[in-house]
């Protein structure tokens, strides 16, 4: 899977979740029930598991901050 199929998807998943993101360097803003519900659907569609280190605010503060974890756990 390269990094672009795994940006768009997550962007897809995000979107779906009522944020609407221009570029990868925008800052992510969502509620603690949006972010929930975008981890859960970013579990299950990338059959990975986010720790609670994973989850830090700090490490996906964008989309591609998001992606970069999200890379670091399918490699």
């Amino acid at each position: 899977m390269d990094r672009d199929y795994i940006e768009n998807r997550m962007k897809d998943i995000i979107e779906r979740n009522g944020l609407f993101i221009s570029d990868d360097t925008e800052e992510l803003e969502f509620d603690s029930i949006q972010f929930i519900t975008i981890v859960i659907d970013i579990e299950e569609e990338f059959h990975i598991e986010f720790t609670e280190d994973n989850l830090r605010i700090d490490k996906t503060l964008t989309l591609g901050d998001f992606c970069d974890v999200v890379v670091s756990l399918i490699a």
